[in-house]
C-alpha cells in the first residue's frame, strides 16, 4: 500500500493524495505547440532524437538537461559542466501554431489609430508557450506527478483520479471538488445519531 503525501477530510469523506509514479509523460498525453528534439546516450527525452530545428521555425529555445539525483530539463538555470549541457531544442512550426489556433498576424495601432500588422507572429508568446511546455516536463521527469482517491470512513473507496503533473495545489482543489460532489454513505447514519443525540438530550 502506497504512502499518502495528503490526507484530510471533506464532505465527511476521506480525501488521500499520492505521488503517481505510473503518470504518462505529457508529450505523449497533451496536444503540445512546441516540438522537443533531445539526444541523450542514457535517457530517451522529449519528442524524437535531436536534429536541428527547420529553418522556418517561428521560434526556438535551447534545452538543457541537468542530471545529478534527478532529472531537470529547462532552457536555463543552475548548470555545471559536470552535471549538466545542451540536450537538444524546443521550437514552433508555422503548422504547429496554425494547428494550436495560434493567431499568425500581429495587430497594433499605430499614432493615427490605424490598425496595421507589426509582424506576422509573436515570437514573444510563442517563446512564452515553450517555457510552460518545458516547465510541465520537468515536473514529469522530477516526479511532480500525483494522484487522490476519496474514501468512506470504512475505507471504501468512491473516487479516484490519477495522472496530474505539477501543480499540487490544483490537485488539491479537484479533490475536494470530487469529494464535495459525492452522495456520502455515512451522511444517513451520521444524521441519525445527531437526531438520537437531540431526542436523548430533550
Amino acid at each position: 500500500m502506497r504512502d499518502a503525501i495528503e490526507r484530510f477530510v471533506r464532505n465527511g469523506l476521506r480525501v488521500s493524495i499520492f505521488y503517481d509514479p505510473d503518470a504518462e509523460s505529457p508529450r505523449t498525453t497533451c496536444d503540445n505547440l512546441s516540438t522537443m528534439v533531445c539526444k541523450h546516450r542514457r535517457y530517451n527525452l522529449g519528442d524524437k532524437d535531436a536534429e536541428d530545428p527547420p529553418e522556418d521555425a517561428l521560434a526556438v529555445l535551447p534545452l538543457f538537461l541537468y542530471d545529478h539525483s534527478g532529472l531537470s530539463i529547462s532552457v536555463g538555470g543552475r548548470w555545471d559542466r559536470w552535471d549538466s549541457g545542451q540536450v537538444g531544442w524546443a521550437y514552433v512550426t508555422r503548422e504547429s501554431a496554425k494547428a494550436m489556433g495560434c493567431v499568425g498576424d500581429r495587430w497594433d495601432v499605430n499614432a493615427n489609430g490605424e490598425r496595421v500588422i507589426v509582424g506576422e507572429w509573436d515570437r514573444k508568446a510563442l517563446e512564452d508557450s515553450i517555457l510552460r511546455e518545458v516547465s510541465e516536463y520537468d515536473d514529469y521527469l522530477g516526479g511532480r506527478t500525483y494522484g487522490y482517491t476519496v474514501e468512506t470512513r470504512a475505507g471504501e473507496e468512491v473516487s479516484s483520479c490519477w495522472g496530474y503533473v505539477g501543480d499540487l495545489k490544483y490537485v488539491r482543489e479537484e479533490a475536494c471538488a470530487d469529494a464535495d460532489g459525492q452522495d456520502n454513505p455515512d451522511a444517513e447514519e451520521l444524521a441519525g445519531r445527531a437526531t438520537y443525540a437531540a431526542g436523548g438530550a430533550a
